[in-house]
């Protein structure tokens, strides 16, 4: 699924975070987002180093543990650690949340 999202996105997927398809679903049914959702062991500050590099990426906003990126129509989320909303689980890792912005129209 990382380089569907790459094509369907437009966005690079941090090196070797894995597709959580349960967690993409989750977005897609309960929150009406076009979405796509990764996890990797990495560090939240190291997954926004990579994101800060990519070519044509906004840095929003990024402070410890969570960072927000843009890049045309999708916005990046960077949590680590982050809690599963289905489950509300507390979870160690790092979750990316590549979604396509409603609000940005492609003109």
């Amino acid at each position: 699924m990382g380089l569907a999202s790459e094509e369907k996105f437009g966005v690079k997927v941090f090196d070797g975070a894995k597709y959580d398809a349960e967690v993409s679903q989750f977005f897609r049914t309960a929150m009406s987002m076009d979405a796509a959702c990764y996890r990797t062991t990495a560090t939240a500050a190291q997954v926004n180093e990579f994101y800060k590099k990519q070519p044509g990426m906004k840095e929003v906003h990024t402070f410890a543990g969570v960072g927000v990126f843009q890049k045309g129509e999708a916005t990046i989320t960077v949590l680590g650690p982050w809690v599963n909303m289905k489950s509300n689980e507390r979870m160690k890792d790092t979750l990316i949340e590549i979604v396509k912005s409603p609000c940005v129209s492609s003109k």
